[in-house]
């Protein structure tokens, strides 16, 4: 049986780096055939494709998007009975609407039991979905709005805020499915000190219940039960001899997440408060426990909200009020409770301290949350 995977995106998306990265770390030992139109946004390298076992295959008729009915039709038969691939990469055009390559794949895939749509991944660039939504509209928007998975190319290169507002804008013209906004030089393993291998991922739209796929360098594979997604981060052990892919207990699992958003902030916040001339020695009791009940419920139930509703517009729409809220909350607290600097001094610092632990938590809650699970 041939698998079909479509890889849509507009012109310098980047998915032709996409398709050379899976090319060489995901489909190692497949026989592979590449359907490309000759418009693409690069050419792909010959010599790679060849030392990679990549046979390619040009639509003479030009944008396969554009002659869906004949040319494309005759020439994907052609290349399941000529080659007999494990798989056809489909690179259609950046111009074209990704619905009607789905359409034209599954029609030639029916005709035959020889062939099945496999996945349609849509590869956009993070930095331009704002740009693109409004000057391009209906052919930039299909492909969002029809794909199974989008892949956030270049994300490493934007602040955190802008990559969720273009998250946000993708969601409200596709909320089924799954975002994946991890920079690409990380979706590979490392080991992790002790001949483990730690992979890590960021993703929004992962459903309640999914499983895991590995694929070896040699092409052994590993299909896990199906797991429940229990909490915002999550951490699943996989054992690869036993074959075997087992999450912590809930609780446990909890834990993880509020060391993963507490530990940051209470830093963070600690470091301001000692910037501001405050002794930690006559402070200490009323700088944690404030710490502990405002960050604790504030994170507790963001954890919560993003779990049963997912990262969408209405998460930020409360999350900045809240975090307003709390900020305010802990100000008037520290000008009550902290000694050894004046009322307005405390109350500053309160303030201060939650605008800097909202800014720097997003870059720190990552690391922090590979180093909780690293030695869990």
């Amino acid at each position: 049986m041939t698998k079909i995977d479509i890889f849509s995106g507009f012109l310098g998306a980047g998915k032709t780096t996409l398709i050379k990265k899976m090319i060489a770390e995901s489909y190692k030992g497949q026989k592979l055939v590449l359907i490309e139109n000759e418009f693409g946004e690069i050419s792909i390298d010959g010599g790679f494709l060849k030392e990679s076992g990549v046979q390619i295959s040009e639509m003479s008729a030009g944008c396969i998007c554009c002659s869906l009915v004949g040319d494309f039709h005759k020439a994907l038969k052609d290349v399941q009975a000529q080659f007999h691939p494990d798989r056809i990469l489909i690179e259609p055009s950046g111009v074209g609407k990704l619905s009607d390559v789905i359409v034209a794949v599954q029609n030639t895939a029916d005709e035959t039991d020889d062939m099945k749509l496999n996945s349609f991944v849509t590869v956009a660039d993070a930095t331009k979905v704002k740009v693109y939504m409004k000057n391009f509209g209906e052919f930039y928007n299909n492909q969002i709005e029809t794909a199974s998975t989008i892949i956030l190319s270049r994300t490493d290169s934007i602040p955190q805020s802008k990559l969720d507002a273009s998250v946000a804008m993708l969601r409200e013209h596709n909320s089924v499915a799954t975002i994946v906004t991890t920079p690409w030089g990380e979706l590979t393993g490392e080991p992790d000190g002790s001949g483990a291998m730690l992979h890590s991922f960021r993703y929004y739209g992962v459903p309640e219940t999914y499983r895991i796929l590995m694929v070896t360098a040699s092409g052994e594979t590993f299909l896990s039960d199906v797991l429940t997604r229990r909490t915002l981060q999550s951490s699943v052990t996989v054992d690869w001899t036993a074959k075997t892919a087992k999450p912590p207990l809930q609780s446990v699992g909890y834990l993880l997440q509020f060391a993963a958003t507490f530990v940051p902030t209470i830093l963070i916040e600690l470091v301001v408060l000692l910037l501001f001339g405050f002794k930690l020695k006559e402070n200490w009791k009323p700088f944690l426990l404030v710490n502990l009940v405002t960050q604790g419920l504030l994170h507790g139930y963001f954890a919560l909200f993003a779990v049963n509703n997912g990262v969408g517009p209405g998460y930020f729409m409360l999350f900045f009020p809240a975090e307003l809220v709390i900020a305010l909350l802990e100000a008037f607290i520290y000008r009550a409770a902290l000694r050894g600097r004046s009322k307005r001094r405390a109350f500053l610092c309160g303030l201060c301290a939650n605008v800097c632990s909202a800014a720097l938590g997003f870059f720190l809650a990552e690391p922090v949350w590979q180093f909780v699970v690293s030695i869990s």
